[in-house]
Protein backbone atom coordinates (compact mmCIF):
# COMPACT_ATOMS: atom_id res chain seq x y z
CA UNK A 1 0.00 0.00 0.00
CA UNK A 2 2.79 2.43 0.94
CA UNK A 3 4.84 1.49 -2.10
CA UNK A 4 1.88 2.12 -4.38
CA UNK A 5 1.34 5.59 -2.89
CA UNK A 6 5.04 6.43 -3.24
CA UNK A 7 5.02 5.30 -6.88
CA UNK A 8 1.88 7.35 -7.58
CA UNK A 9 3.45 10.42 -5.99
CA UNK A 10 6.63 9.88 -7.97
CA UNK A 11 4.64 9.47 -11.19
CA UNK A 12 2.70 12.69 -10.56
CA UNK A 13 5.93 14.55 -9.80
CA UNK A 14 7.58 13.28 -13.00
CA UNK A 15 4.49 14.25 -14.99
CA UNK A 16 4.46 17.79 -13.54
CA UNK A 17 8.16 18.24 -14.28
CA UNK A 18 7.69 16.92 -17.84
CA UNK A 19 4.75 19.27 -18.49
CA UNK A 20 6.72 22.22 -17.09
CA UNK A 21 9.70 21.34 -19.30
CA UNK A 22 7.48 20.97 -22.37
CA UNK A 23 5.78 24.34 -21.76
CA UNK A 24 9.18 26.01 -21.32
CA UNK A 25 10.48 24.36 -24.49
CA UNK A 26 7.43 25.54 -26.43
CA UNK A 27 7.89 29.11 -25.15
CA UNK A 28 11.54 29.14 -26.26
CA UNK A 29 10.65 27.63 -29.64
CA UNK A 30 7.73 30.01 -30.22
CA UNK A 31 9.75 33.11 -29.29
CA UNK A 32 12.65 32.04 -31.48
CA UNK A 33 10.42 31.48 -34.49
CA UNK A 34 8.42 34.70 -34.17
CA UNK A 35 9.13 37.23 -36.90
CA UNK A 36 9.07 40.54 -35.05
CA UNK A 37 9.11 43.11 -37.84
CA UNK A 38 7.56 46.15 -36.19
CA UNK A 39 9.38 49.49 -36.58
CA UNK A 40 11.72 50.22 -33.66
CA UNK A 41 14.35 52.80 -32.79
CA UNK A 42 17.27 50.37 -32.87
CA UNK A 43 18.19 46.81 -33.74
CA UNK A 44 20.36 45.21 -31.02
CA UNK A 45 22.68 42.46 -32.24
CA UNK A 46 23.92 40.34 -29.34
CA UNK A 47 27.55 39.37 -29.63
CA UNK A 48 28.98 35.95 -30.38
CA UNK A 49 32.47 34.72 -31.08
CA UNK A 50 34.76 36.42 -33.55
CA UNK A 51 38.01 35.14 -34.95
CA UNK A 52 40.72 37.75 -35.23
CA UNK A 53 38.26 40.43 -36.29
CA UNK A 54 36.06 38.20 -38.45
CA UNK A 55 32.58 37.19 -37.25
CA UNK A 56 32.09 33.52 -36.41
CA UNK A 57 29.33 31.73 -38.35
CA UNK A 58 27.01 32.34 -35.39
CA UNK A 59 27.73 36.08 -35.27
CA UNK A 60 27.62 36.22 -39.08
CA UNK A 61 24.08 34.77 -39.05
CA UNK A 62 22.98 37.36 -36.49
CA UNK A 63 24.50 40.19 -38.51
CA UNK A 64 22.93 38.93 -41.75
CA UNK A 65 19.53 38.92 -40.04
CA UNK A 66 20.11 42.41 -38.63
CA UNK A 67 21.01 43.63 -42.14
CA UNK A 68 17.84 42.08 -43.51
CA UNK A 69 15.79 43.98 -40.90
CA UNK A 70 17.84 47.14 -41.52
CA UNK A 71 17.16 46.94 -45.24
CA UNK A 72 13.44 46.81 -44.46
CA UNK A 73 13.91 50.23 -42.78
CA UNK A 74 12.68 48.94 -39.43
CA UNK A 75 15.17 50.97 -37.35
CA UNK A 76 17.26 54.12 -37.36
CA UNK A 77 20.22 52.58 -35.55
CA UNK A 78 21.99 49.28 -34.98
CA UNK A 79 23.59 48.50 -31.62
CA UNK A 80 26.26 45.79 -31.66
CA UNK A 81 27.39 44.16 -28.43
CA UNK A 82 30.13 41.99 -27.06
CA UNK A 83 33.47 42.36 -25.36
CA UNK A 84 36.53 40.25 -25.93
CA UNK A 85 37.70 37.04 -24.42
CA UNK A 86 41.15 36.43 -22.98
CA UNK A 87 43.67 36.41 -25.81
CA UNK A 88 41.43 38.19 -28.33
CA UNK A 89 42.72 41.24 -30.17
CA UNK A 90 39.24 42.44 -31.17
CA UNK A 91 35.91 42.75 -29.42
CA UNK A 92 32.83 41.03 -30.78
CA UNK A 93 31.24 44.48 -31.14
CA UNK A 94 34.17 45.88 -33.14
CA UNK A 95 34.07 42.88 -35.48
CA UNK A 96 30.33 43.32 -35.92
CA UNK A 97 30.67 47.06 -36.55
CA UNK A 98 33.35 46.47 -39.20
CA UNK A 99 31.16 43.88 -40.92
CA UNK A 100 28.13 46.21 -40.96
CA UNK A 101 30.17 49.14 -42.24
CA UNK A 102 31.53 46.94 -45.05
CA UNK A 103 27.92 46.12 -45.94
CA UNK A 104 27.03 49.80 -46.23
CA UNK A 105 25.67 50.81 -42.82
CA UNK A 106 26.95 54.29 -41.98
CA UNK A 107 29.32 54.38 -39.02
CA UNK A 108 27.34 57.09 -37.22
CA UNK A 109 24.26 54.84 -37.21
CA UNK A 110 26.03 52.04 -35.33
CA UNK A 111 26.44 52.10 -31.57
CA UNK A 112 29.04 49.79 -30.08
CA UNK A 113 28.75 48.20 -26.63
CA UNK A 114 32.09 46.48 -26.17
CA UNK A 115 32.34 45.77 -22.45
CA UNK A 116 29.77 43.03 -21.88
CA UNK A 117 30.81 39.41 -21.72
CA UNK A 118 27.37 38.10 -20.77
CA UNK A 119 23.91 38.74 -22.16
CA UNK A 120 22.92 40.51 -18.96
CA UNK A 121 25.99 42.79 -18.91
CA UNK A 122 25.61 43.62 -22.60
CA UNK A 123 21.91 44.45 -22.35
CA UNK A 124 22.48 46.50 -19.20
CA UNK A 125 25.04 48.56 -21.12
CA UNK A 126 22.65 48.81 -24.08
CA UNK A 127 19.99 50.20 -21.74
CA UNK A 128 22.42 52.99 -20.80
CA UNK A 129 23.13 53.72 -24.48
CA UNK A 130 19.38 53.73 -25.17
CA UNK A 131 18.79 56.20 -22.36
CA UNK A 132 21.56 58.53 -23.57
CA UNK A 133 20.48 58.36 -27.22
CA UNK A 134 16.71 58.57 -26.58
CA UNK A 135 16.14 55.08 -27.96
CA UNK A 136 12.89 53.76 -26.57
CA UNK A 137 12.09 50.55 -28.46
CA UNK A 138 14.54 47.90 -29.66
CA UNK A 139 14.46 44.68 -31.62
CA UNK A 140 16.87 42.03 -30.35
CA UNK A 141 18.70 39.78 -32.80
CA UNK A 142 20.18 36.56 -31.44
CA UNK A 143 19.87 32.82 -31.93
CA UNK A 144 16.32 31.43 -31.75
CA UNK A 145 17.00 29.37 -28.60
CA UNK A 146 18.50 32.45 -26.90
CA UNK A 147 15.83 34.99 -27.79
CA UNK A 148 13.33 34.37 -24.98
CA UNK A 149 16.01 34.70 -22.30
CA UNK A 150 17.42 37.81 -24.00
CA UNK A 151 13.98 39.44 -24.15
CA UNK A 152 13.35 38.68 -20.48
CA UNK A 153 16.72 40.18 -19.53
CA UNK A 154 16.02 43.22 -21.73
CA UNK A 155 12.78 43.81 -19.87
CA UNK A 156 14.58 43.41 -16.54
CA UNK A 157 17.14 46.11 -17.42
CA UNK A 158 14.48 48.51 -18.69
CA UNK A 159 14.54 47.96 -22.45
CA UNK A 160 11.31 47.79 -24.44
CA UNK A 161 12.04 44.84 -26.69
Amino acid sequence: MKLRRVLQSLGVTVLIVAVYFLISLLQVWNTGRSADRQPVDAIVVLGAAQYDGRPSPQLQARLDHALELWNLNLASYIVVTGGKQIGDRFTEAASARKFLEEKGVASDLIFEENSGTTTYASLLAVSQIASQEKISRVLIVSDPFHLLRAKLIAKEVGLDA
